[in-house]
């Protein structure tokens, strides 16, 4: 029996993807200002370095300084798209 992938303490439902956990199509802006879809978009290390242009090695001294939260699944990690949002813009200031 295939283990079910859990995130936060709970089973990721059947058939999820990294990208696109729980997407609804009627999402609004949260309190915060980003759009509550960009809060569930899960991308991995492949994608955060394509986006970001950045090295393997440039994320890994970002979670170890804890610059960017992160969530391990099967021994893969995950990082949100709002997570990466909030870095630039903290960064850009």
């Amino acid at each position: 029996m295939k283990k079910k992938p859990i995130l936060n303490g709970k089973a990721l439902p059947e058939g999820s993807h990294q990208a696109n956990v729980g997407r609804e199509k009627n999402d609004i802006a949260a309190d915060d200002g980003y759009p509550v879809e960009s809060k569930k978009v899960w991308l991995d290390k492949q994608e955060v370095m394509q986006r970001m242009h950045i090295s393997s090695r440039t994320l890994q001294k970002w979670r170890s300084r804890k610059m960017i939260p992160y969530s391990k699944i099967d021994g893969k990690i995950y990082y949100r798209e709002s997570d990466l949002q909030e870095l630039l813009l903290r960064h850009l200031q």
